[in-house]
């Protein structure tokens, strides 16, 4: 995850990293706690999870082998703004902050890194309120499937999540959320079961979102 990262800096990367391994639905930081530790997920996912004034829980990030959380927290200096959970027993490689700005500081490079990571999640955050404000569910949930699907050994396109979590991350109920996978399941378009959804034409999921895009304009 650090390999586009010269050698030497990847090196003392390497050094003031740890590694946690946290079992599935165990919390690793609460909304509003300090940020004390930047993450970087080796396996297993995680949630970060947003509660409002009136006790509304959204979803705001999944992660995934690979990715770095909260990066946010750390370049602010502000509380975390969400919670974070593992799903699934996960393995997390964890540093301090403050080593880990020390670093940043001799190294511009991991700084931009760090900034891309950041802007990332930001983007994804923001493509996913525009689709919720303008979009029905099942344009939400095909938007939903191809941003999270990856690719698994045998090839295909695959989004690791239940119903409750695809419900989650859309803003709809986890029966919605049956019924538009059905409708894209008669359409020979998605196979879903276990806690995964196998995307069986990324491109005709791409089609639809297209169609309806070109219908409003």
């Amino acid at each position: 995850m650090l390999h586009n990262l010269p050698p030497t800096l990847r090196e003392q990367m390497e050094a003031i990293f740890r590694i946690r391994h946290v079992p599935a639905g165990e919390v690793i930081f609460h909304q509003g706690d300090p940020a004390e530790h930047i993450y970087l997920v080796l396996d297993g996912r995680v949630h970060l999870e947003r509660v409002d004034f009136d006790g509304h829980q959204t979803l705001l990030c999944r992660h995934g082998k690979g990715d770095c959380f909260c990066p946010l927290a750390v370049l602010d200096q502000g509380p975390q703004v969400g919670t974070a959970r593992a799903i699934t027993p996960t393995t997390l490689l964890w540093a301090p902050k403050d080593e880990f700005q020390t670093m940043c500081n001799q190294h511009p490079e991991l700084l931009g890194w760090l900034h891309h990571k950041c802007f990332r999640h930001v983007r994804n955050i923001v493509t996913r309120m525009q689709t919720s404000m303008f979009h029905d569910a099942r344009e939400r949930l095909i938007w939903a499937l191809l941003e999270h699907a990856r690719q698994d050994d045998q090839g295909q396109w695959v989004v690791r999540a239940t119903h409750q979590e695809l419900a989650q991350w859309i803003g709809t109920s986890r029966e919605t959320v049956s019924r538009e996978l059905a409708a894209l399941r008669r359409a020979g378009l998605v196979r879903s079961g276990r806690g995964r959804v196998v995307l069986l034409d990324p491109d005709g999921l791409r089609q639809r979102l297209h169609a309806t895009a070109t219908a409003e304009a």
